[in-house]
């Protein structure tokens, strides 16, 4: 089933990744319990689902942008705040989102340069706070970021493996189009859960796949061949927190959240455990997705 070419060519490629994925990771001792033990309970453990579900918006509203973009912003988002304790983070928690994101455009946005690197996005992304910061505050804040990550901003992401997967080895496991819009939403819904900071970004990726592939009803394949067998379990539990947060997202009315028209109003709001999914759910069911959502929920349950 995998030609014995093709096993070199995974493990090569998978191997490069892993590599480097261990150098951009949350340190153990903070994983999905940072807004207790570095932000000291004055972060609601649901205001990083409100946030990150905003960055989906923001991203989706700029044009042009690249995926990968939203999956490194996140990433800044929780390497910084397992490290550093944000001051008020009800009025500052969506500055330190929204300049984790201008950062992440400039590290990863290649389309359409020179323009999405000027003054004027980082304008536009002030408009899309509601004017609540203006362009000084963004770069101030971007600074302290870069600081305390120690300018290590070239990460790894489940994006990155997910895409490595799908562009170099979909013949080998028998992947389409489908299946990698598939694999993009249950990852996508997976990030604005705190279980996305227990596990690393292949694991994730593997599990997205996994998890695609049950809800298109396909076999799961082995990942034995990419060398990771000694994680099978670590990985299994990823899906299982996966494949959980895919169900409660989607079949809990959270529409008490997605009213609010601040993203101010939103975190003060925010007392709900389970995320907002309101735009992914309006993004995936469109063009070019076209995912029946509805359907894959009642297979999922």
């Amino acid at each position: 089933m995998y030609p014995h070419l093709g096993e070199q060519k995974m493990n090569e490629t998978f191997k490069q990744l892993l590599e480097r994925e261990s150098k951009f990771q949350i340190e153990s001792s903070t994983k999905a319990t940072y807004y207790v033990t570095v932000q000291l309970d004055e972060m609601k453990s649901s205001w990083r689902s409100v946030l990150i579900d905003w960055l989906i918006e923001v991203v989706d509203d700029i044009q042009g942008v690249n995926e990968c973009v939203l999956y490194a912003a996140i990433n800044y988002l929780d390497r910084f705040l397992s490290r550093y304790k944000v001051k008020e983070p009800g009025k500052n928690l969506q500055l330190v989102g929204v300049t984790c994101l201008a950062i992440a455009l400039k590290m990863f946005q290649t389309r359409n340069t020179p323009s999405h690197f000027d003054g004027s996005l980082i304008a536009r992304l002030c408009f899309l706070t509601d004017e609540s910061y203006v362009i000084r505050d963004i770069h101030g804040m971007e600074q302290t970021i870069l600081s305390c990550l120690k300018f290590n901003m070239s990460c790894v992401t489940c994006y990155d493996f997910l895409m490595s997967l799908f562009h170099n080895h979909k013949e080998i496991l028998t992947l389409d189009e489908k299946d990698q819009h598939v694999a993009k939403l249950v990852m996508q819904v997976f990030s604005l859960s705190n279980d996305y900071l227990k596990y690393r970004p292949h694991q994730i990726a593997v599990s997205a796949i996994d998890l695609a592939l049950q809800l298109n009803c396909k076999r799961c394949f082995d990942f034995i061949k990419f060398g990771i067998e000694k994680q099978r379990e670590e990985i299994r539990l990823c899906f299982s927190d996966m494949r959980t947060a895919f169900q409660v997202v989607f079949a809990t009315n959270v529409s008490i959240l997605l009213k609010q028209e601040t993203m101010s109003t939103r975190i003060e709001a925010a007392t709900l455990t389970v995320p907002p999914v309101q735009t992914i759910y309006n993004k995936f069911s469109k063009e070019p997705y076209n995912l029946d959502l509805k359907k894959m929920l009642v297979f999922c349950n």
